[in-house]
């Protein structure tokens, strides 16, 4: 992960089963590349799938799921604040 000065964050994420994460929304623009593997975004009834090399910027305030199987390796840029660092 990486934190910008300006509250802008790049993060970098392996799953490790397949999932499905919870509606939900930012207060700020995410854009998503696939790397490996599949990624489904879901935005109301619209489905969007992305495999390696396919990317989507995600309007702040929408709401959506995403869902992926084992395996997957995504890229995020997000506007502002989203992941946060496992202490350890």
């Amino acid at each position: 992960m990486f934190d910008g000065s300006d509250a802008s964050q790049v993060a970098f994420w392996t799953s490790k089963a397949d999932r499905v994460s919870t509606e939900h929304a930012h207060d700020f623009d995410e854009y998503v590349l696939v790397v490996e593997g599949r990624a489904t975004v879901i935005i109301g009834d619209e489905r969007t799938v992305l495999t390696a090399g396919l990317e989507m910027v995600i309007p702040k305030g929408t709401k959506q799921q995403m869902a992926v199987t084992a395996g997957t390796r995504t890229i995020h840029v997000f506007g502002g604040k989203r992941a946060r660092r496992e202490s350890g």
